[in-house]
């Protein structure tokens, strides 16, 4: 089986901790964490990525060149969280971020989005 890697970029530890469940729920998933961006950037060079997920927090931190080193390696990237003003989503759409998601709060829900994110990263590295 190929393993790839998702690199979660959230500060907050309840958000981590949901979006490391839902993940986890993916055999073929190497989960890493990061609370900031230049650590997820620094963690490219370690493991083959597919996916990063950027919560509240990544999001307003975004810029150009804090995510030229995924756009650099084709690592689509996603935005999840709740409450995102559409000031924010705009604002990561403009930097480099696919998409920009809000959150369902039902558990079903939440891991459905989750394993489609995956499955389109996945399908991008496969192709």
């Amino acid at each position: 089986m190929t393993q790839f890697g998702v690199i979660l970029v959230e500060s907050r530890p309840v958000e981590a901790i949901l979006a490391s469940t839902a993940l986890s729920h993916r055999r073929e998933l190497l989960v890493l964490r990061a609370e900031t961006l230049p650590l997820a950037t620094r963690m490219l060079k370690d493991v083959p990525v597919a996916l990063g997920i950027l919560g509240k927090e990544a999001l307003e931190a975004a810029d150009g060149e804090k995510l030229e080193a995924f756009v650099r390696g084709r690592v689509p990237l996603v935005g999840l969280g709740i409450h995102l003003a559409e000031a924010l989503r705009a604002h990561a759409l403009a930097v480099g971020v696919q998409e920009v998601h809000e959150r369902p709060r039902e558990w079903r829900a939440y891991r459905s989005l989750i394993s489609e994110l995956v499955d389109a990263a996945i399908n991008l590295r496969t192709d």
